[in-house]
């Protein structure tokens, strides 16, 4: 029979054995890792009417993603405060200009919620009167430099990823997701 001392000695043995065991140690079990934060543009860009209404638009992604986050914001709607993910889309008729709308599914369907004014001097916000329902209100808005040098693109995008992480409080059939390309 065997003593306690080699009882002991035993289990040790096995025990370190096992700490150094190749297969299945923690050192090759996966690590979490937390999800890559998306890139955005360094740059923000804010347009504004001449009340109150600001819309933010930052490049969301790598360029040929072709994606931007849009921020409605001081405007008394159900979007109010609500940030979008959209694809881009470059309506360009004449050489050397941008001219770009930027998407959303709604209702399964495409919608230019933000294009460029003719005139290349703006943006349009084209939403309907209550959110998803109701007549077309289209707001003209202008480029504000003092906002945009205002304006953090990676808070916009805290602001985005905090969004799309609590449960929706709007009523709206905004699914959430840039308009199909």
């Amino acid at each position: 029979m065997l003593s306690t001392a080699s009882k002991f000695a035993a289990l040790t043995f096995v025990f370190a054995a096992s700490l150094t065991a190749p297969a299945g140690s923690l050192a090759q079990q996966p690590k979490a890792t937390a999800q890559a934060r998306p890139e955005v543009s360094p740059l923000a860009e804010v347009y504004r009417d001449d009340k109150k209404l600001t819309v933010t638009v930052v490049r969301y992604g790598k360029r040929e993603n072709k994606q931007a986050i849009v921020e409605i914001a001081d405007l008394d709607h159900p979007w109010n405060q609500r940030i979008f993910l959209t694809s881009v889309q470059d309506v360009s008729r004449r050489a050397g200009t941008v001219d770009n709308t930027y998407s959303i599914q709604l209702d399964g369907k495409p919608w230019g919620l933000v294009f460029t004014l003719l005139d290349g001097g703006g943006l349009v916000l084209n939403l309907r009167e209550n959110g998803d329902t109701g007549k077309n209100v289209r707001y003209p808005i202008y480029y504000s430099k003092e906002l945009s040098d205002q304006t953090s693109s990676d808070f916009l995008l805290n602001a985005y990823l905090k969004q799309q992480g609590s449960p929706k409080t709007s009523t709206t059939k905004y699914n959430g997701k840039p308009a199909a390309k």
